[in-house]
């Protein structure tokens, strides 16, 4: 329909004609522009897949790059051969759908447009979603650089899955959301996960989306894992709008830390946390004033994953617990709980507590963090501690002891030991400060015997 087409360019018009006004490129990115030496990039056919619209951003080549503005609405004249093949493919949508796939090359989470420029314009114009694709992959060099690395966990997710639109900046968070779902990156997905995740993810963005404050440092899909660490997200299509809007609200402080991290400071001394922390210390707390008393104490919990029989990492926590409440003497009274190994355990764990009026929750273990962070956004009056490093949320705080110090000792006294310069050293995995501690371990073992 003509009427269609010349709203469309009045659309592209009006886009145009603002990107000049800001100094911008006012026409679609050519991909043959964009990269150099091209043609010596790897090529990899992925097939027919249906791909999100707002994932295509440009051209193959620069052959029609013209003919349409940044946002792939027309600009040729109504009058022109080009504006009747448009309202031709206009009308065909209409009536029984756009059949044949366009041909289009991905690169590094974006779509460029071999063929088939003018079915995404109407699709666009339509607000459509997707549009069915033949992809060819065009595969950037590889490096260690994060941003390669999570390029490269995003087409071994794209491999068992067939989805294009979640991506992350993030390595590591492929593989954290293919756990989530039960899943790994080497086996194709079954088809109800396929769906029930691609449901999911857009009803978020949908949702996210349509809040203003956004931050260009993370993605829709970084947003979204965050959100599912906290929120189980096969329910985001049976959750309503309003629930999911005023749980992104929630979440937004630690959206803005994700997006941070490399902004946080590790506090190493007391004297340091006195000038960094915005939590109170306990003695702070328990001062006058605060509401605390031998008559109402201050209520604290110990989760602990072992117990204090038969975990040293446990028992030491538990010295600590009993010195608070004997220096305190009255003004904090502690509880425990042993044996909180799995994270149903622990958010059982934490929901006691809570139910116990604990106005603060030490868990003692990393691998608690998943629903020590559910239990911080469901009980926000409660102040929440975890023991880990490199963990950093804004609802929860974390405590870790220098470990590497003594592990730097152990290292040093080994290498005394030792008669043949041949040293073994046992751990559990090598996460949560653990290859901290073995590169201590090895630098104090080599200071004595090099040969080791």
């Amino acid at each position: 329909m003509r009427d269609d087409y010349q709203n469309a360019k009045k659309i592209g018009d009006k886009y145009k004609a603002s990107a000049l006004l800001k100094g911008k490129e006012p026409y679609l990115p050519s991909l043959e522009t964009e990269i150099e030496d091209i043609s010596s990039y790897k090529e990899i056919h992925v097939g027919i897949a249906e791909i999100p619209l707002d994932m295509i951003v440009g051209t193959r080549t620069t052959g029609r790059q013209n003919s349409f503005a940044g946002n792939f609405m027309p600009l040729i004249a109504e009058d022109s051969e080009f504006a009747m093949k448009w309202s031709n493919l206009y009308d065909a949508q209409l009536d029984e759908g756009l059949r044949d796939p366009v041909k289009a090359y991905e690169y590094k989470h974006r779509f460029y447009v071999q063929e088939g420029n003018k079915r995404v314009s109407v699709m666009k114009y339509m607000k459509a979603v997707s549009i069915l694709a033949d992809v060819i992959r065009l595969m950037p060099p590889r490096t260690r650089d994060p941003e390669s690395v999570a390029y490269y966990e995003y087409v071994d997710f794209n491999k068992v899955t067939g989805l294009f639109e979640i991506v992350f900046t993030r390595p590591g968070a492929y593989q954290e959301l293919a756990e989530m779902a039960g899943q790994n990156l080497t086996d194709p997905w079954p088809d109800e996960k396929v769906e029930t995740l691609r449901d999911a993810f857009r009803t978020f963005a949908k949702a996210y989306t349509a809040k203003a404050d956004r931050n260009t440092a993370y993605t829709v899909g970084d947003a979204f894992l965050i959100y599912s660490r906290i929120y189980p997200y096969d329910s985001l299509p049976l959750d309503s709008r309003d629930l999911i809007g005023r749980r992104i609200a929630s979440i937004r402080k630690e959206l803005r830390t994700d997006a941070e991290e490399n902004k946080l400071k590790v506090v190493e001394t007391p004297e340091e946390f006195k000038k960094a922390s915005v939590v109170p210390d306990l003695v702070s707390m328990l001062k006058g004033g605060s509401g605390y008393s031998r008559e109402k104490p201050l209520r604290a919990a110990f989760i602990y994953a072992g117990s204090p029989e038969n975990s040293s990492w446990t028992y030491g926590h538990e010295l600590g617990r009993l010195e608070m409440e004997e220096h305190f003497r009255g003004l904090v009274e502690t509880s425990r709980f042993d044996k909180c190994d799995t994270e149903e355990k622990t958010a059982a764990a934490i929901e006691a507590a809570a139910a116990d009026s604990s106005a603060v929750i030490f868990t003692t273990s990393p691998a608690m963090m998943p629903a020590v962070l559910k239990g911080a956004f469901a009980h926000p009056k409660i102040k929440m501690l975890n023991c880990s490093s490199n963990l950093p949320y804004n609802a929860v705080r974390t405590y870790y002891a220098r470990m590497y110090e003594a592990k730097f000792l152990m290292g040093v006294l080994a290498a005394l030991q030792t008669g043949n310069h041949r040293i073994g050293y046992m751990t559990d995995h090598p996460v949560y400060g653990n290859i901290a501690n073995i590169n201590a371990f090895a630098i104090g073992a080599a200071m004595i015997d090099p040969a080791c």
